[in-house]
């Protein structure tokens, strides 16, 4: 029995035995994730996407407004945050930026799915472009 604060807690052989296993788990993890990680998966001038399961960058702002948006790697910082060792700041396109992305939120670009040349058309649910032309005046044609 232990007492803490004029409460009495129960502590028995299995709580016990859980809790070592859970904490031995977190150490061995979190040494295995340090240790294999001497060198960042992706680097600078890197072509990289933020995935979709990404929910915020290491210091709060949020990541999920910009799923699948593709950027260039144009730092990287070791740092040691949840499931990372790395942290990249990530240049977009359209001159914005997220400079504390965890390396467990980025990922690879998809391959393409067409070629240039291909005659494709536009889904009936395509509302606009990236660049915000609106694409509800093309349903019907190909391209």
């Amino acid at each position: 029995m232990k007492n803490t604060n004029s409460k009495t807690f129960k502590t028995g052989l299995i709580g016990t035995v859980a809790m070592t296993l859970v904490v031995s788990i977190g150490v061995v993890f979190s040494n295995k994730v340090l240790a294999n990680s001497t060198t960042p998966k992706y680097q600078v001038g890197s072509v990289v996407r933020i995935a979709d399961y990404a929910y915020s960058e290491t210091n709060g702002y949020t990541l999920t407004n910009r799923h699948s948006w593709v950027g260039t790697v144009v730092s990287v910082t070791r740092k040691a945050y949840s499931n990372s060792v790395w942290v990249y700041k990530i240049q977009y396109p359209n001159g914005w930026h997220n400079d504390y992305v965890a390396e467990q939120d980025v990922t690879n670009i998809r391959n393409s799915h067409y070629n240039v040349g291909s005659v494709v058309k536009i889904a009936n649910n395509a509302y606009s472009e990236t660049n915000g032309y609106t694409l509800t005046n093309h349903h019907k044609e190909l391209h």
